[in-house]
């Protein structure tokens, strides 16, 4: 995959993440009992996932955002399994990224990128061990 192509891909799914975590935020805050916490990460999830599209904007100004509608439907569970699908999946793209000649700054930025995305993946995989836990 050229620079264009792994660039554009990742606003995408960048956008796709920004408006899946944004709905799931709201669902599960009503949904689950202790919902609230899992709320607000998943709105600062959001936050972040949209300074990462802001950043795929620098790296490639004529980028417009197609982002994917994906169904999680009212399951935590699922939904955890694929936010975890996601984002093992970002962090290899970002790190495919960092293989195209960059500026420093850049290199940097996608650094700081790739440790948000594992402090998401991170953080999906504790609540889905948490969830398997209780129900054993």
């Amino acid at each position: 995959m050229n620079y264009e192509e792994l660039t554009k891909g990742l606003a995408n799914e960048e956008a796709t993440d920004v408006l899946m975590y944004e709905k799931e935020a709201a669902l599960f805050q009503e949904k689950i009992i202790g919902g609230e916490k899992i709320s607000d990460k998943f709105r600062i999830f959001a936050r972040e996932e949209a300074s990462h599209l802001e950043f795929m904007s620098e790296l490639l100004p004529q980028i417009k955002p197609e982002p994917r509608i994906i169904e999680t439907g009212k399951s935590l569970r699922k939904t955890l399994r694929i936010h975890i699908e996601r984002e093992t999946e970002s962090i290899k793209i970002y790190n495919d990224l960092l293989k195209f000649p960059l500026k420093s700054n850049q290199v940097l930025l996608i650094k700081g990128i790739i440790s948000q995305e594992q402090n998401h993946l991170d953080t999906m995989i504790k609540y889905l061990r948490g969830i398997e836990k209780a129900n054993e």
